[in-house]
């Protein structure tokens, strides 16, 4: 097969879709469904790319096993470079979890994010709450809704994704009488660390709708209605949440405390653990529960 002009062609091909699915991606604000099918194209690119390398080098060699190199090979510098990422992230030294502050407005002005926010009030619920934080010149925004009967909160949160693109990740909350928190969301962000014991977390990275993860919550409280949902606080206070989380995450021995001289927030095991997660709501998000 080496000689097979075909191959060029698809290597050409899968080359102009990245710069395709790119600009896309540019244009609706780094859509979550964009990025999955971008970084699969990009894979498939490099992995022909590789694969037609290597068999310029082993023309003996089976074309179909030099595939299945070049993706392992693909796969391997991705993940090396997650780790790098990482590495330097904790080097650097920033918190794990920012620290917000009270905004009277959080919400993104561009077209799409005031429909989202439209088709959020459609669903029957109000805005609560708004939050911004700041690490190192970079914004973040967190928005709080409820539902009329207070007993399910939203959340809403722009996470810059580029210096003009941020990544829209929501989640629904719930308290029951027992004071489990009922905790359904769409991050596609990594995480791979530990909620609190009393916290049931469900993830769910591949449902962009807010309505269709509303069903999912809705049908997660169903499930256990022996036990009522209780009335939320007026006002969500994300920073003792936060909190919470971090607390859980040390005592699980995933982060250092801020005290700890070296080694920067992650310990070993929760470097691992995040690099992992990386890797799956990367790839295989439908997989990150």
């Amino acid at each position: 097969m080496a000689g097979n002009s075909e191959l060029y062609y698809a290597l050409v091909a899968l080359f102009g879709a990245v710069l395709i699915l790119s600009a896309l991606n540019a244009y609706f604000f780094a859509s979550r469904n964009l990025c999955l099918l971008k970084r699969w194209t990009r894979c498939f690119f490099f992995s022909l790319a590789i694969a037609l390398i290597l068999d310029s080098l082993l023309p003996e060699r089976h074309f179909e096993a030099l595939l299945v190199g070049g993706f392992l090979l693909f796969f391997l510098g991705e993940s090396l470079f997650y780790w790098i990422q990482l590495s330097v992230f904790n080097a650097a030294g920033l918190p794990l979890f920012a620290k917000y502050e009270p905004a009277e407005n959080a919400w993104l002005s561009a077209k799409k994010y005031v429909l989202l926010k439209r088709s959020i009030e459609k669903l029957g619920f109000k805005k609560c709450a708004a939050y911004k934080s700041e690490i190192e010149g970079i914004e973040t925004f967190a928005t709080c809704f409820e539902n009329a009967e207070k007993t399910v909160g939203l959340s809403v949160a722009f996470v810059p994704y580029t210096r003009k693109m941020y990544l829209t990740e929501f989640g629904y909350y719930s308290v029951l009488a027992d004071g489990s928190r009922i905790c359904t969301d769409s991050s596609s962000l990594p995480f791979g660390l530990e909620y609190p014991p009393n916290w049931r977390v469900e993830r769910h990275p591949c449902v962009s709708s807010p309505s269709k993860l509303l069903k999912i919550h809705m049908s997660r409280l169903k499930a256990r209605e022996e036990e009522a949902a209780v009335r939320l606080p007026d006002t969500p206070n994300i920073n003792a949440e936060l909190g919470e989380v971090e607390m859980t995450c040390r005592k699980c021995g995933l982060t250092n405390p801020p005290t700890s001289s070296g080694g920067g927030i992650l310990t070993p095991k929760g470097k691992y653990r995040l690099w992992k997660d990386m890797i799956l709501v990367n790839f295989l998000p439908f997989f990150a529960r």
